[in-house]
This record gives structure tokens, sequence and C-alpha cells, in this order.
């Protein structure tokens, strides 16, 4: 027995030197500048079919968003790039120049001519008069000399699929950017108005939102609208979030799509667990939503109201209903009344001292007097609120003796409301509509 394995075994031996071979066999059939030639004409192929339009994500260096601008690629070798951002002015302009897809260490996409609107990421450099980009705060100039963006012109081509998305990273700084295909009859210009129209339901007074996993996990969002944001858990299941050590931060672009991150966002959970964030999408009803369900949203009209450091104006040319009837007859006997104080200059809503605590008060402005009531704000859900008078100056009581007209307005406004945003992450406009399904309408600002 022994015997005929033995045998056996030489047999399966002479097999395997009978099929070796001094030659071997290639991994590739091509040689590595063969391959690199063919994915360099591959990628020309990619970026300019079917009209060879594209919006660039693009990113320049850790502190600043990210920027969308329009590249349509010639098969000329011209490109054609749009742009209105604002170290160019804000304002939409196209340029060409030229392009190419050269073999460097891999297959390489390059803007191989200066082009004012996108090299000025890459070329740190000065622009003056009416293009210089604006202190968003101040609106003065921004002396960008020698300020400098970290931007790439030379990309790695590093995939591509059937979506029409391809994936870049530059090649100095290795910052990643996508290139998202468009359909060739996009009109440039209204789709950059369509993104900026995006980023404009964002208020700077109301920079922070609620971001709310699935299963009722909360955090708050700060910046959103910058294109920077951090994010960090709220308290929920009994455990303490700590903001300080728990928030994430990164930057990220706003599309006509929705929020992409620049690279995936690892969430802190409030009890140490991860999870990762990579694009969020528009949702019909204005929302940003993530792929695992969790939605972000503004803050709600209730949290807006409270805000002791807001003052809110009610705009006279919004009052409907009986509601304007009653405020007209108050304008005109308030003219009536004194031509020269004339009726309402203006009615807000702030917050005041009054009694040694911080008390809301509608401040009724007739010319440059100032009549003042104490309110109550009572608020039985986010958007359901009524109001009432606790206490009135006596500037206020004198008009509503002088002036019954004056005192009928104010009591009108002293109802129940249903409350509503002008966009869900924007409550920096509140429309007010009578809890009684009346046609009483008006709005604050």
């Amino acid at each position: 027995m022994m015997k005929k394995l033995y045998i056996t075994f030489l047999a399966v031996a002479a097999l395997g030197f009978v099929g070796c071979s001094n030659e071997e066999d290639p991994v590739f059939s091509n040689s590595a500048a063969e391959r690199l030639e063919q994915d360099r004409e591959v990628y020309k192929g990619v970026l300019t079919a079917d009209g060879g339009l594209w919006a660039m994500e693009y990113f320049t260096n850790d502190e600043e968003p990210g920027y969308v601008m329009l590249m349509q690629f010639g098969t000329n070798g011209a490109v054609e790039i749009s742009a209105d951002h604002k170290w160019i002015g804000g304002r939409f302009k196209q340029e060409t120049s030229l392009w190419d897809v050269i073999s460097d260490n891999g297959t390489v996409l390059t803007f191989n001519t200066y082009n004012t609107l996108f090299h000025v990421f890459s070329t740190p450099e000065n622009i003056v008069g009416n293009d210089a980009p604006k202190n968003d705060e101040t609106g003065e100039d921004i002396n960008e000399l020698g300020y400098g963006h970290n931007g790439d012109y030379e990309f790695l081509l590093m995939s591509h699929d059937s979506e029409g998305n391809v994936k870049l990273v530059g090649k100095k700084h290795g910052f990643t950017a996508w290139l998202r295909k468009l359909s060739a009859d996009t009109d440039p210009q209204e789709y950059l108005n369509e993104v900026k129209a995006k980023c404009s339901v964002f208020s700077a007074k109301f920079p922070e939102f609620l971001l709310t996993e699935a299963d009722g996990a909360q955090y708050t969002v700060v910046n959103l609208g910058s294109g920077i944001p951090s994010i960090y858990p709220r308290d929920f299941n009994g455990v303490e979030a700590d903001p300080v050590t728990q928030t994430v931060k990164a930057n990220g672009v706003l599309t006509s799509k929705g929020f992409r991150f620049r690279e995936p966002l690892t969430v802190k959970r409030a009890d140490d667990s991860t999870w990762e964030l990579t694009e969020l999408v528009w949702q019909e009803d204005g929302s940003l939503a993530a792929e695992n369900g969790a939605v972000i949203t503004g803050p709600s009209p209730k949290d807006a109201l409270i805000r002791t450091s807001l003052s809110w104006t009610l705009d006279p040319e919004t009052l409907t209903g009986s509601l304007a009837d009653v405020y007209k007859k108050a304008n005109d006997a308030l003219v009536a009344y004194s031509a020269t104080t004339g009726g309402y200059s203006s009615i807000t809503l702030s917050y005041a001292s009054f009694m040694g605590s911080i008390t809301p008060v509608v401040t009724f402005n007739v010319g440059k007097r100032v009549c003042r009531d104490y309110v109550t704000l009572d608020f039985t859900s986010d958007e359901d609120l009524t109001l009432a008078i606790l206490s009135s100056t006596e500037a206020s009581k004198r008009y509503d003796e002088l002036v019954p007209e004056y005192r009928a307005f104010k009591d009108a406004l002293m109802q129940s409301f249903n409350l509503s945003k002008a966009s869900v992450f924007d409550p920096s406009k509140i429309t007010f509509t009578a809890a009684d399904g009346g046609s009483v309408t008006f709005n604050v600002k």
C-alpha cells in the first residue's frame, strides 16, 4: 500500500514538472506606459462625453468651505469655467482656458493655462476694485495678498462611475474634489443661481440647527450654512453629553442637491459610539436628510421668539382680515389726534427688565412717542402661541384713554395664533395666523 502511494506522488510530481516553463506568465498584457496612455484616453473621453459639462465640488484647505464651479471640457483642449464665488466678487463670470489629461506618476487632470476664476485658489494675489472679496460682516475689501488657499490646479484622476461621478485628489495638497456630470443643456448661470438660492435659506442670526437620528437621538449642528459645521450630541438616554470633547467639525459644500462633506464625518454619540455622515440631501419640506434617516431642521418659531437678544418688527403691509381694518382705524385715529406725532412708526416685540426679570414687551412707537406693554407669551407647542397683556406703561395707558381705536387694535393683537416660518432653516420671518380659523394674519421679521 505504501509503495502504491509513493508511485502516485511521483506521478503527480512529474505532471507538475511537465507543466512548468522557463517563461513567466505576464500579469498585464501591456507595459506601464501603455496602460497610462490607455487610462489617459479613457478619462479624456469621459470628461468630454455628452457635451462635457460638469459641476466641480472643489476644496482648498481645512479652514474654508467647498466651492461649486461649472466646467465644460471641449475636445479641442479648451475648458470653459463658470463661477460666482466671493473671491471673484460674488458675481457670475465665465472664462475659457486650456486643459489636458497627462501621465505624471498617475493619470492627471491639469488646467494648464491661467484662469482667473479657478487659479485664484492656487495663486496668492490681491484682487482690487469691484471684484475684490468682501468681509461678510463689515462689507470691506479683503486683502488676500500672500494669503493663498492651498488650492490645486492638477488632480490625480482616481475613479469614475456610471452615475457620472469622477473622484479627484489634488496632486500637491491632497484634498479630495468631485466632478458631477450635468446635462449639456444645463444653463451654468441658472445652475449656480440655484446653488446660491439654497445657501440663502440659512440666516446668520440662527446658526444652530437640530439633527435627529431615526431612533430619536439628537445633536446640535452649528454653522451649517457657512459650509464648516460643528456637530455635538445633546443629552439623551440618561447620558450627559460633553460638547467640548464630543464636538466634531468638518468642511463641506452646499450644492443644489444638498450638502456634501469633503470627507466622511465621524459623528460621536453621547455614549461615545460613532456613525458616519457623508452627504445630506434636500427634502421636499426643505429639511436635509442623511442616508441613515437622520434629519436636520432649524429652530422652531418658539425657539426664535424666546431669544431675548432679538427684536421682532411687525410688517403692517402683511396685516389681513379684521386685524388690518382695526390697524387702519387706529392709525387714522392717531393721525387725527396729533398730526405732528402722526400714526404708528413701528410695532416691535422684544425683551426688557420688568419687576426684576426679563419679560417680553410689545412696543408701539407712535411717531417719536414710545408706548410699551409687557406681555406674556404662552406657548402650548412650538407653533402655537397666546398673547396677553401683563402690564402697560403710563404712556400706553394714556393713549388707551385718548385714542380708543389705539386700544382696540392692541386688544385685537392679544389672541391665540398658529406660527409658521418662511423656511425650515430660517425662522427670521414668522407668520402669525389667528388660531380661530379666521383670515387674520401678519408677519414679523
